[in-house]
């Protein structure tokens, strides 16, 4: 693996995380391209931690993970860097107070944060990026104000934005660059005081060699969706549609994929609508196995009303999979789904009126097939997740004095 001339610190809040896939496959891509990465966490592992590295082979990925019996060390330092301890504490009360509940998050955080603060100072690192906005900041306001040389990027999602963790905003405002996922971010930043041209819109992208790249033979009346079990994620339409197709297509079957508080009402509304043998629930599955779900599926349904989906991750994986995909207008999607061109965009104000869309695609193999190369095509161009990282490399390159590049050298 080629290298480059800086080191880069991604601070995020767990990792690596079930839910966040999409983590693993950027800081993947990064090492790929040469650099030369570590990544802090906030909060200890998961328990689940070590079965996710080995699955998403991060091995060799260098992780500083903030472990329970380092809460002790954290307080030591504390006592030893007082000036350093009372100016987070101070910057923490004085944009937080007004949110008692962040508050007290920030502060049980406050410990890490000088922790991972004076391991940035011992690794040398030449770009910190803020991997979440939110309490990660806690970390970047230490770096800018006791070592402003080294260059810091914030990222702010659609979570970060409905969250508006107060102490985000001053950190975001004096990094070098905004990174968000999505243009339909960018007005909601710009708001809270960020300059539009310090916004960088840095796509997320996927790991394309993951996926056939050419259609293999489809199970069109496989259908298949893929979310957390809760009420926003809307699954329950999910199996309404479904129970609204089974009338006309006696062999569909729909598979779904997820958990969460919510699975135990949607399988007794399976079982109430007399779905329950072809319905089935698969639970949290591995990465790879989500892939294969994709692959074999010739639908996938994405009827989320959360108000945190902009640009689903687990869309592009499905248009990458070739799947015809059924999604609702959440804030952003027509940055990734053009409606009847490569993909349907559909409202869950009528569960009959997606179940008669679904049912005519069924009936136009030709046009199921054209949408399904188009959602292919748009993935390869726009979201291959080499092509989105070199996005940032270069961002975080122009960041750094003259005499440095994030780039990779010849």
């Amino acid at each position: 693996m080629a290298e480059t001339g800086c080191k880069l610190a991604i601070v995020t809040m767990v990792f690596p995380a079930p839910t966040e896939t999409f983590a693993s496959i950027e800081f993947s891509a990064l090492r790929d391209l040469g650099m030369d990465l570590k990544v802090y966490t906030m909060r200890p592992p998961l328990f689940c931690a070590g079965q996710l590295t080995r699955e998403r082979a991060l091995e060799e990925l260098p992780v500083s993970q903030g472990r329970w019996a380092q809460q002790i060390y954290s307080i030591f330092l504390l006592a030893r860097h007082p000036v350093v301890a009372t100016s987070l504490l101070s910057f923490l009360i004085a944009h937080g107070w007004r949110r008692p509940k962040q508050l007290a998050v920030g502060l049980m955080m406050l410990p890490r944060s000088v922790q991972i603060y004076f391991e940035l100072c011992h690794d040398r690192v030449d770009v910190l990026h803020l991997y979440w906005g939110h309490f990660p900041s806690l970390v970047g306001y230490l770096v800018q104000r006791f070592s402003p040389d080294l260059a810091v990027s914030t990222s702010l999602s659609a979570y970060d934005l409905t969250m508006d963790f107060p102490c985000s905003w001053p950190v975001a405002k004096s990094s070098s660059f905004v990174r968000t996922w999505a243009a339909a971010n960018v007005d909601a930043i710009s708001r809270n005081g960020v300059p539009r041209d310090q916004i960088r819109v840095c796509l997320q992208g996927i790991d394309l060699a993951a996926y056939p790249s050419k259609s293999t033979e489809k199970d069109n009346h496989q259908i298949v969706t893929c979310g957390r079990l809760i009420p926003e994620k809307g699954m329950h339409h999910v199996i309404h549609v479904f129970h609204e197709l089974v009338g006309n297509y006696p062999d569909l079957r729909l598979r779904i994929i997820g958990d969460g508080p919510d699975r135990r009402r949607l399988e007794s509304l399976a079982d109430e609508l007399r779905l329950s043998d072809r319905v089935t629930f698969l639970g949290h599955i591995a990465h790879d196995r989500v892939l294969l779900e994709l692959a074999d599926a010739g639908v996938f349904i994405f009827l989320s009303e959360y108000v945190s989906d902009r640009v689903p991750n687990v869309v592009k994986e499905a248009m990458a999979s070739w799947c015809s995909c059924f999604v609702t207008p959440t804030k952003g999607i027509d940055e990734l789904v053009e409606d009847q061109t490569n993909g349907t965009i559909v409202s869950t104000e009528s569960t009959s009126a997606i179940a008669a869309k679904i049912g005519s695609m069924l009936d136009n193999e030709l046009k199921m097939s054209q949408i399904q190369r188009a959602a292919r095509g748009t993935v390869e161009r726009d979201f291959d997740s080499r092509q989105t990282v070199t996005t940032l490399i270069d961002a975080w390159t122009e960041a750094l004095p003259s005499n440095q590049s994030c780039r990779v050298s010849e």
